[in-house]
């Protein structure tokens, strides 16, 4: 017997299939030891990079490691990723 998928469940499968390869991409310029963040601290750091393509790339100058420049702080989602890292264990393992 054939499944019936509805229109907005595979409208919903292939968001997420778009949303995942974005992400595969996005984590791909780094290699593991490299990665700025965890995957939860990466993916808050990608929607900083979606939304603010040109903080981004100031960010990305710097390292990611002025968390509380006064021009990113500005942006809610550069302090989302400055809150988690901050606070994550994942992201502060040594």
């Amino acid at each position: 017997m054939a499944e019936i998928i509805s229109v907005q469940d595979e409208e919903a499968t292939r968001l997420k299939a778009e949303t995942a390869a974005r992400f595969n991409e996005f984590i791909s310029q780094w290699t593991l030891e490299t990665l700025p963040a965890c995957d939860e601290g990466m993916r808050l750091l990608l929607a900083f990079a979606d939304a603010n393509p040109n903080a981004y790339r100031l960010a990305e100058q710097r390292g990611f490691t002025e968390m509380t420049h006064p021009m990113f702080n500005t942006l809610a989602k550069w302090r989302a990723y400055a809150v988690h890292v901050s606070s994550c264990p994942k992201c502060n393992e040594v």
